[in-house]
């Protein structure tokens, strides 16, 4: 099992990277200010999480990576 923290995941956006808490337009609605990306929160944040791990897999990433 690999841990891999929750910070800043629906704060950043999965198209450009962009980490804003102004991509969070509301509790569940994602907007990046950056590139206009537009998704779920949730779904952004578990995309973010699943992108991570690959990189701590496949890079040796540190998982503790705030962003």
């Amino acid at each position: 099992m690999l841990a891999v923290p929750a910070h800043y995941t629906s704060q950043t956006c999965p198209a450009c990277q962009t980490v804003s808490a102004e991509n969070r337009k509301t509790q569940a609605r994602f907007e990046c200010v950056e590139c206009g990306f537009s998704e779920n929160a949730d779904l952004v944040g578990a995309l973010n999480i699943k992108a991570r791990g690959h990189r701590v897999l496949a890079c040796g990433e540190s998982a503790l990576a705030a962003r």
